[in-house]
């Protein structure tokens, strides 16, 4: 046999109906595999990105000085208290929302809690850590 056979008869082969319909199938599939590669790469960036960036939770500073409310960012695994954002002393703890005027109370875990703008008793406040957990992957 001739080196030049086969490299003709595959020539060949590509050049005719058959040939060209398996060779634009494999490359199609190819195209589809590198796409679904990208987009599951670009899901995992994104997980990331939210867990870096953390949950966005109520806090009540405990400064005298302070006493600052508000949101902030802490990451997922991250122990309280935490530090202020205002104050930058570490003493901001959980808080939660008076269902009736806004106001950020601190979570104290206590049976019941009296909002001191509104008056409103708020019961069971649940628990003092967070349930959710980071974004897993998949």
């Amino acid at each position: 046999m001739e080196d030049g056979t086969i490299i003709t008869r595959a020539r060949e082969w590509l050049n005719q109906g058959t040939g060209k319909t398996a060779a634009l199938v494999a490359g199609l599939a190819l195209l589809a595999g590198a796409a679904v590669w990208a987009l599951r790469d670009e899901k995992d960036r994104k997980i990331d990105t939210i867990a870096a960036q953390g949950r966005r939770v109520l806090y009540v500073c405990k400064n005298p000085s302070c006493k600052a409310r508000g949101t902030m960012r802490v990451p997922y695994e991250d122990e309280w208290p935490q530090p202020c954002p205002q104050c930058k002393e570490t003493q901001a703890v959980k808080g939660f929302k008076c269902r009736q005027c806004g106001y950020i109370l601190e979570r104290t875990g206590a049976a019941a809690i009296r909002c001191p703008k509104c008056g409103r008793v708020h019961h069971n406040q649940g628990p003092t850590e967070d349930p959710s957990p980071p974004p897993k992957r998949r």
